[in-house]
């Protein structure tokens, strides 16, 4: 009898604790349940592709949703590696596998990259995907989840605003016609005088009659060297406005020099001075066209403050230094300083301290979004009593634009 009530309590006790297994198996099935209800609005909610590649066994799972982004239905596409590799665009391959690598080898905290995927009906789509690798003990990668998601409008919109700034870059450079017609006026003047002076000479000894072959053949040489000029000044106002999307090598010197070829006669005539201190930097790989337009605007603009704002003494000191990076241009004038409310909008769309006619307000704004987003570099501006200093800062090797983040 007592052995039975013992067999009893003890299948009483295994009951229990079996009926106790099964009701937290139950609850965690229904908080599996719930988290992978929540799992599945969420990536529904923002239509991103999830993807859970076994690194072991090769097999890469591909959600409904990552599926339907490039057009295909749940048993269209097989659930490999080579079903994402071979729909990424050829140019976006190389960084894309070199991205996972990376992450994989521990050398990313994650994974993260943008590249192009072919939609079934042969157009490209614009892809984020971002993921995170699982280790085993050994270190080693064992297994890789992330998502997709679908950024195309954002690219087109990107790309939009882009065309927008090439726009406004081209039409600051047409506004600056009228400056640069005004600046060739003050480069031609004294050439174009001395040729007509030779000329008159020479048109004078013929009429006396005493012309020498020596002085035929110095004021002819004169004005062989004065045309040699006009034409080297027509071929600086040409480089200006010739189109150039290509990256160069060229000196930073060398650009600021293009600059100083243009505009320096305008200086000369309104008696200032320029000066320039530099350290030896070598060449830099940029888009030199643009740097030569935001040292035109820097110039101009220091020109222009000087010529307003003061009477004596005006000058221009221009500071080039490097590291193993970069390379700093400061172009500073003591024409008058910026006060501290209006230096806070310098670099705004459509602000302008000068008047309507003499004014677009585009200038500091396309000259900040060239060294920005063109070159990579930063522009800043400081004002203390008289002086006024610009600080370009730009890399000297600009990296080509890749799809990775």
């Amino acid at each position: 009898v007592q052995a039975n009530e013992s067999d009893t309590r003890e299948i009483s006790l295994l009951s229990h604790e079996f009926n106790s297994m099964i009701s937290a198996l139950n609850a965690s099935e229904q908080s599996y349940k719930q988290l992978s209800e929540r799992l599945e609005l969420a990536f529904e909610g923002n239509q991103d592709g999830l993807w859970d590649w076994n690194i072991i066994d090769g097999s890469l799972y591909f959600s409904s949703i990552w599926k339907k982004m490039l057009g295909y239905n749940e048993d269209n596409l097989p659930n490999t590696f080579s079903t994402w590799q071979d729909n990424v665009h050829p140019e976006d391959l190389d960084s894309a596998l070199h991205a996972v690598q990376a992450h994989l080898d521990g050398k990313t905290p994650k994974y993260q990259h943008i590249h192009r995927l072919k939609h079934k009906d042969g157009h490209w789509i614009w892809s984020l995907a971002r993921g995170k690798a699982l280790y085993a003990t050994n270190g080693k990668a064992t297994r890789m989840v992330g998502t997709n998601t679908d950024i195309t409008d954002l690219k087109r919109l990107e790309q939009a605003l882009n065309d927008q700034e090439e726009l406004m870059i081209a039409q600051s450079r047409h506004a600056a016609m009228g400056e640069m017609i005004s600046m060739i006026a003050h480069q031609w003047r004294q050439p174009i005088t001395i040729i007509a002076m030779s000329a008159n000479n020479m048109l004078v000894d013929v009429e006396l009659g005493n012309i020498s072959e020596k002085t035929l053949r110095d004021e002819a040489n004169s004005i062989v060297e004065q045309a040699q000029y006009l034409s080297k000044t027509i071929d600086d106002f040409r480089n200006f406005f010739r189109p150039n999307k290509e990256k160069e090598k060229v000196r930073i010197q060398d650009v600021l020099n293009e600059a100083i070829a243009i505009i320096g006669k305008s200086l000369e005539n309104d008696k200032i001075t320029l000066t320039i201190k530099e350290n030896e930097t070598g060449q830099i790989r940029t888009y030199s066209r643009e740097l030569l337009q935001v040292f035109l605007n820097l110039l101009k603009n220091s020109k222009e403050a000087l010529v307003e704002h003061t009477k004596e003494e005006r000058h221009i000191d221009i500071d080039i230094d490097s590291d193993e990076n970069t390379i700093t241009t400061t172009i500073c004038d003591n024409g008058g300083g910026i006060p501290e409310k209006t230096i806070e909008k310098i670099f705004d769309p459509y602000f302008s301290t000068k008047n309507e006619k003499t004014g677009t307000g585009l200038g500091l704004y396309m000259s900040k979004t060239i060294i920005e987003k063109h070159l990579h570099g930063e522009i800043s501006v400081t004002s203390k009593g008289q002086t006024t200093c610009f600080t370009i800062t730009i890399p000297k090797n600009l990296q080509e634009e890749t799809a990775h983040e």
